[in-house]
């Protein structure tokens, strides 16, 4: 039986941004592939990172820290997490920026 790359990265613990059987995209592979899991690891990313570093841009949720208020711990998550959550950030080498999104009523 022949694996692909994403079907290898499939096997490998599921962090907690990837629901089970979630396809990752490449940039998602990429992101897994540095280890870049919580807002702290992508500002140690974009701070070093050149132009030709191979990820751009990572999204973002607030951290599940149960009841103790943190409202700066950020969580890597896939961009299919992140857009079905509606309240994410997008951090790049440029800055973060915290986006919203709104269903029409």
């Amino acid at each position: 039986m022949h694996d692909s790359r994403n079907d290898m990265a499939q096997r490998t613990a599921a962090p907690a941004w990837r629901p089970a059987g979630a396809l990752l995209t490449q940039g998602d592979l990429e992101i897994a592939q540095l280890g870049l899991v919580s807002g702290e690891d992508a500002v140690n990313y974009f701070t070093t990172a050149t132009k030709d570093a191979p990820v751009k841009f990572v999204h973002l949720v607030p951290a599940n820290t149960g009841m103790d208020f943190k409202p700066y711990s950020l969580d890597v998550v896939s961009s299919g997490v992140a857009l079905s959550c509606g309240n994410y950030f997008t951090m790049s080498q440029s800055g973060l920026v915290h986006c919203v999104l709104h269903k029409d009523s």
